[in-house]
């Protein structure tokens, strides 16, 4: 290996004692301990499971986004009542997963902190940047705002149909009154 290829792999290379050595990448991880201990491996999965958890979600996300949009186009095929209808339930579906959602990613990030050992904390902090999961919580995050956008849009649209629908229910009112009144000075 080249001496750069050798530098980038030993940066992210721990070890607590002169019997154990730990070599975090990307995609692999080389963990010695000559006692036998599987704490480094029990963090490192951890920490995998950590990312795959955030990577299951961001697929959940992007989903979520596609039936969304799917559900609005389709929703303005209909009529008035039929689309204020449509646009409830997708709201309702969009509240429940950004409710969900949230309540994980803050799970997970309550567990960024597992271990008070500072070695034990090195390491799994070590793989979590490297696994970026930094990363993949911001794109989480991001997509939970752009449902939440989507659902203050369709809120607005809704709220501006019902204030619609109340002021022609008013003008109605006002009519039928002078209506009522205008019978009652011709007889």
């Amino acid at each position: 290996m080249s001496e750069q290829v050798r530098r980038d792999t030993l940066k992210n290379s721990f070890s607590y004692g002169t019997g154990d050595l730990t070599i975090i990448t990307w995609d692999s991880a080389l963990v010695y301990d000559s006692e036998g201990s599987t704490d480094v491996p029990d963090l490192l999965e951890f920490a995998t499971s950590q990312l795959l958890e955030l990577r299951y979600y961001d697929d959940l996300l992007s989903h979520e986004l596609d039936r969304m949009h799917d559900a609005i186009a389709w929703a303005d095929k209909g009529g008035l009542w039929a689309r204020l209808r449509q646009y409830r339930r997708i709201m309702k579906n969009l509240m429940e997963v950004v409710l969900d959602i949230t309540e994980i990613t803050e799970k997970i990030q309550k567990q960024l902190t597992v271990t008070e050992d500072v070695f034990y904390a090195r390491v799994y902090g070590s793989a979590l940047t490297i696994f970026r999961t930094r990363e993949w919580t911001d794109i989480i995050q991001h997509k939970v705002t752009l449902i939440q956008r989507n659902y203050s849009m369709l809120s607005d649209e809704v709220i501006n149909h019902r204030s619609l629908l109340l002021e022609l229910a008013i003008i109605a009112l006002f009519l039928f009154e002078i209506i009522i009144s205008l019978i009652q000075m011709v007889k």
